[in-house]
């Protein structure tokens, strides 16, 4: 389970445009045109009203962990382990300086309308810019931009090589942190507020065109104004909440360009002379470039419809490209024309995916090191043999058989314990069934007369599916807890932690019990695909919180018993004990809180590959009440019963 943050979400491949959208973002979206056109990232959200009972529920869980007391263990385990009485007082001082200065900005207020973040590369050293805009609560951004003022002061107080400065213009506060007689390093750090917006930039020059934009410069040009944007972002639906822009084409021409200049000034700095070893890395990492070289760019848009969190996104091949080696990784797969055919109607979670070809990717990958890597040949000369002495061929023991798309099942667990726990049940798709018995069973025996010969047993024994060849494969030290059954059956490999969990998937297969489809809560809740798809997932997280608290506490308090038996002496032992003692305290403390994250329901991704595009939709679904409006069922658009 991911808890999200609205931030990133790169992918890499895309599907084609749909009927067209406005390229224009919805009004509340107003800081991306002050964001230079030449970024390769973009990351714009806007607080929605809707998602307002989330956000409650968020905060209530940083505020439990302000209250957990953590802070105050850690600092007293850094207090015990300080030497003498000045170095406490001395720490305990700046710890207190530094809580006050973070405290005198209100980061909820400022971060509480609209951010934007925003990446670049130039192409002087180091060559990365950073930006953040924020536009906070009606009122804010003078007192925080007064807070923002006295922590730089006090960085600059740091070194005398740091130098400051403070200018108004125009109704504009700047602050400039630098260092003194450091032209060449465009690393600096600004801080601005003009009106009720504040801007934070790493980098010299960000600041000065990003207030250019603000004071409608018509030379200048917004990232929102270009038309990479644009045809991208028409081509999800109109956000809500956040839209995320990743200009993938872009981002690897500039690293090109940045390793010019660093070879150039590398020239320079040696008199004209190219030196080797520069100019060699410079090739080999322009060759990795021209590799990834194969993504236009990804577009995301994210959305609220009730208690429901929709994203769309988008990501597209370039034109030309389909023989790039990475994009034949990708686009080559095989889609799954009937998602449930393996899932149980019982499951509480299951994925499918057909993301990568390994076979392609592992020929991909020898071949870019004997091509472009200083002595390349010769290590994928000692890689082979070394395969050989292992008694490994790749081709003949592995890619002969193996395709690789993969089923995921989750399922209850057949027998109920206080440590909880699931089924599942595992299929990987082969080319040739036959073989790929033949090489499973080779490998199993292997295993047992290895383990034979070592001293101990590997128990395996035929199992009791509707399949034949299917074999018990357990050591007695995990007999208690779990007895992997595995087996092929037609072109699934197919391993599980049950034979019951395997037995039930076969069922719905030979259309003996019902699938997923007859999941209440996934027809509820989840995305249905119709037709072929390229993954499909659906994950119960109403109990994540919960799960994820007790197994914190439990790791905490066996940790706990196991610690108190740690020696005391000598002082370097006392210390160790301490410390130990404090994170897993700390564990304990924080699985109250990690239980508070209770108001998750559901997660389900539908992803679809034509042609050179993917599209994938994902639903985050909360436990929040249900609006009058609210969806019974979800289905994936653009997709053909």
């Amino acid at each position: 389970m991911r808890i999200r943050t609205q931030l990133l979400v790169v992918a890499i491949c895309g599907l084609s445009a749909p009927a067209a959208l406005a390229g224009d973002l919805p009004s509340r979206f107003t800081l991306g045109r002050y964001i230079p056109a030449d970024s390769w990232m973009f990351i714009n959200n806007v607080r929605n009203p809707e998602r307002a009972w989330v956000d409650a529920q968020i905060d209530e869980v940083f505020q439990a962990l302000k209250e957990s007391g953590i802070d105050r263990d850690l600092s007293s385990l850094i207090m015990s382990l300080l030497g003498s009485d000045e170095q406490r007082a001395e720490f305990e001082a700046n710890l207190d300086k530094v809580t006050k200065l973070v405290k005198a900005v209100r980061w909820g207020d400022m971060f509480g309308g609209e951010t934007v973040f925003a990446e670049r590369i130039i192409s002087n050293l180091p060559g990365y810019e950073y930006m953040l805009l924020a536009r906070g609560v009606e009122g804010s951004a003078e007192a925080n931009m007064t807070g923002l003022a006295a922590i730089l002061q006090e960085i600059a107080s740091w070194s005398e090589e740091l130098k400051l400065d403070h200018r108004t213009t125009d109704g504009t506060e700047l602050w400039s942190l630098t260092i003194k007689d450091k032209p060449e390093l465009t690393m600096g750090l600004s801080v601005f507020r003009k009106g009720d917006v504040i801007g934070m930039v790493m980098g010299n020059a960000a600041a000065g065109e990003i207030l250019a934009l603000m004071s409608g410069d018509s030379a200048k040009r917004a990232i929102v104004d270009t038309a990479r944007f644009r045809t991208a972002s028409a081509q999800v639906k109109a956000p809500e909440t956040a839209i995320m822009f990743f200009d993938i084409k872009t981002l690897l021409h500039d690293i090109t360009r940045f390793l010019d200049h660093m070879v150039a000034v590398e020239a320079a700095r040696q008199e004209g002379a190219e030196p080797k070893e520069a100019a060699q890395v410079k090739q080999m990492l322009e060759s990795i470039a021209g590799l990834f070289d194969m993504v236009d760019y990804s577009v995301t848009s994210m959305e609220m419809d009730g208690r429901r969190e929709l994203t769309h996104t988008l990501t597209r091949v370039q034109e030309g490209k389909e023989k790039n080696p990475l994009a034949k990784v990708i686009l080559n797969r095989q889609s799954f024309k009937r998602f449930d055919q393996y899932i149980p109607a019982e499951a509480t979670g299951f994925s499918i995916d057909a993301f990568i070809d390994l076979e392609l990717l592992y020929q991909v990958i020898i071949d870019f090191i004997r091509q472009h890597i200083p002595d390349g040949a010769e290590g994928i000369g000692k890689w082979n043999e070394w395969l050989v002495t292992v008694g490994f061929d790749p081709q003949r023991d592995l890619f002969d058989w193996w395709s690789g798309e993969i089923v995921n099942v989750t399922l209850p667990p057949a027998v109920v314990t206080p440590m909880g726990g699931s089924d599942s049940v595992l299929m990987v798709r082969v080319k040739n069934g036959e073989l790929a018995r033949t090489k499973v069973n080779a490998l199993i025996d292997f295993a047992q007369k290895k383990l034979q010969e070592g001293g101990q047993m590997l128990m395996v024994s035929p199992a009791a599916v509707d399949a034949e060849g299917f074999r018990e494969v357990t050591h007695p030290m995990i007999m208690m807890m779990v007895k992997p059954v595995i087996g092929v059956k037609d072109e699934w490999l197919i391993i599980g932690t049950s034979t019951g969990a395997i037995n039930k998937c076969l069922a719905v297969a030979a259309g003996q019990a019902p699938s997923i489809m007859k999941n209440k809560r996934f027809r509820e809740e989840g995305l249905i695909p119709k037709g072929p798809v390229r993954s499909a997932s659906f994950t119960d997280t109403s109990n994540f919180g919960q799960e994820l608290g007790a197994a914190l506490g439990i790791i905490g308090m066996v940790g706990g018993m196991a610690t108190a038996s740690m020696p005391d002496q000598p002082e370097d032992a006392r210390q160790a004990k301490r410390i130990a003692q404090t994170i897993l305290s700390t564990m304990m403390k924080l699985s109250p809180v990690l239980q508070k994250l209770d108001f998750y329901s559901s997660e389900s991704a539908v992803t679809t590959v034509d042609g050179l595009v993917m599209r994938q939709e994902r639903v985050v679904t909360y436990k929040g009440p249900p609006s009058p409006g609210d969806p019974q069922t979800a289905e994936a658009p653009g997709a053909s019963p």
